[in-house]
């Protein structure tokens, strides 16, 4: 085929340099493609949508230059750009279709293959293409869905260990305990003891009676008798020890 399309280029380029036009290009540049000398018709195609950008043949001739050198987006921009101007540009319908099923967007190519067959339909390898596409689009498995949330744990309120007593729930602090008192309390239980026990001889303890088990008890039988006042309650050492005088009217 490049021997066939040599001598048409030869006469296509020198027109080119000499009087270029938009038909003139898109012409060179496709029998350029059909010789598979890509690059340079793709060149032919830009330089010529420079000065005429709006010229679809130029365009069309680019995006097949594309897809024929395999590439794929670069091709479906020319293609696209083409549709945006002519949506029923059969070139551009079909060839956005064959880039689809490629690219495996099956949805996309159903739709433009439809609407190609709308315009021409005795095109039976579009029937076929469409067939494919379809089953091609039923057999896709479905998108996953998004991953669920993450539940937000529940809120938990304190526990019975970590929620603040009222002053009701507060341990009762032992009071505190002075000696004195304490040893006031021991001389008035032995008091009250020594009166619950059996008296003889006008309330002498029975001669048999063993010791007291209670040292306090047997230290106070001797206190049993009403005191005259409350010097009376300790002994002498006590007395001492605490610097206790009797009071002194008058003194």
């Amino acid at each position: 085929m490049a021997e066939r399309f040599e001598g048409e280029i030869d006469d296509l380029y020198q027109k080119w340099i000499s009087s270029p036009s938009a038909v003139v290009g898109a012409r060179l540049a496709d029998r350029l493609r059909q010789t598979g000398r890509l690059d340079e018709a793709a060149e032919v195609a830009v330089q010529g949508l420079e000065e005429w950008p709006t010229n679809l043949s130029l365009q069309v001739v680019l995006g097949r230059c594309h897809l024929d050198g395999g590439k794929l987006e670069e091709a479906r921009k020319a293609f696209l750009e083409v549709r945006s101007k002519d949506p029923l540009n059969l070139v551009a319908l079909r060839s956005l279709a064959e880039i689809a099923i490629s690219q495996e967007r099956w949805d996309d190519a159903v739709e433009v293959i439809e609407e190609y067959l709308f315009e021409n339909p005795t095109d039976e390898e579009a029937e076929q293409l469409l067939e494919k596409a379809k089953l091609a689009r039923k057999e896709q498995p479905s998108e996953p869905e998004g991953e669920p949330e993450a539940e937000e744990p529940p809120v938990r309120g304190p526990s019975a260990e970590e929620q603040p007593r009222t002053a009701a729930e507060e341990p009762e602090e032992a009071p505190e305990e002075f000696p004195e008192t304490r040893r006031m309390e021991k001389i008035l239980a032995g008091q009250a003891e020594a009166g619950e026990a059996p008296e003889a001889d006008g309330g002498a303890p029975p001669a048999d009676a063993g010791p007291s088990r209670d040292p306090v008890a047997a230290e106070t039988q001797s206190m049993r008798r009403e005191p005259r006042s409350l010097l009376d309650l300790f002994s002498s050492g006590e007395r001492e020890e605490l610097g206790l005088q009797p009071f002194e009217e008058g003194g």
